[in-house]
């Protein structure tokens, strides 16, 4: 249940953003006097967050930005292709292997972060191959049923996976280890995967986290430990995202 305070807070934002609906990001771009560099001709790769942050008058009332920080809010530009869906998963904190397995639903990290979590999402949608126009904006908090039914189950098979050992295959054509966590492809609302692209297996990689079972291996490179696998963290479908903001697009 929100207070009235973040209610105001959360209505003024929107009415905010309102002002700029329909217009495109190139628009945007040259209202806000948003330069693309004069020897590239390419504008900053954050280009929609400094827009963004002009919508809103972060830069000119820091205050406000710290509102949305206080009010736990997370703000998320996303951008719909022609094809009506959103290519970017939403990445949730990551997990550590010998934490996770020791928790419960009802007390474990990814519930509590999901409960307490607002999100305010901001919808460009594609209208030609080099332009975006701001089609809306809304908050979101995950339904209860969503977070208790199916992202239950995802954690609950993603703890399983870790107490049976993860299953490992080593690609050698591609270079890639292979694993058995849940998959986007699966619609379990989240998967699992690494936030980053570095990959560590071994207990001396800041890119790896400590098993608290072995894993099960196929065509383990020498220099590979049985005990140690890239952080993972959980992500927000991109579908499952896409569904959110239909009523915008």
């Amino acid at each position: 249940m929100l207070t009235q305070k973040q209610s105001m807070y959360e209505e003024d934002v929107l009415n905010r953003l309102s002002k700029y609906l329909g217009k495109t990001d190139l628009e945007l771009y040259e209202y806000f006097k948003v330069r693309p560099n004069p020897l590239t001709g390419a504008y900053p790769n954050n280009v929609r967050g400094i827009v963004v942050n002009r919508m809103l008058d972060f830069d000119l009332k820091p205050e406000k930005a710290k509102e949305m920080r206080d009010f736990n809010i997370t703000r998320y530009t996303l951008r719909v292709e022609k094809n009506g869906k959103i290519k970017e998963s939403l990445s949730l904190p990551d997990f550590k292997f010998e934490d996770i397995v020791n928790e419960t639903w009802e007390d474990c990290t990814l519930k509590n972060y999901l409960v307490n979590k607002r999100y305010l999402f901001i919808v460009f949608k594609s209208v030609d191959e080099n332009s975006y126009q701001f089609d809306g904006a809304k908050f979101w908090t995950m339904p209860e049923k969503d977070l208790n039914d199916t992202v239950k189950e995802a954690w609950q098979q993603t703890v399983d996976t870790i107490k049976g050992g993860v299953i490992l295959k080593y690609d050698e054509k591609h270079n890639r280890v292979e694993n058995n966590f849940i998959g986007s492809s699966q619609k379990m609302i989240i998967h699992v995967r690494p936030h980053s692209a570095k990959r560590g297996y071994n207990s001396f990689s800041k890119n790896a986290y400590k098993l608290p079972v072995s894993a099960r291996w196929t065509n383990k490179p020498s220099d590979f430990d049985d005990n140690y696998m890239t952080k993972q963290c959980f992500w927000l479908n991109n579908n499952y995202v896409t569904k959110q903001i239909s009523d915008l697009i």
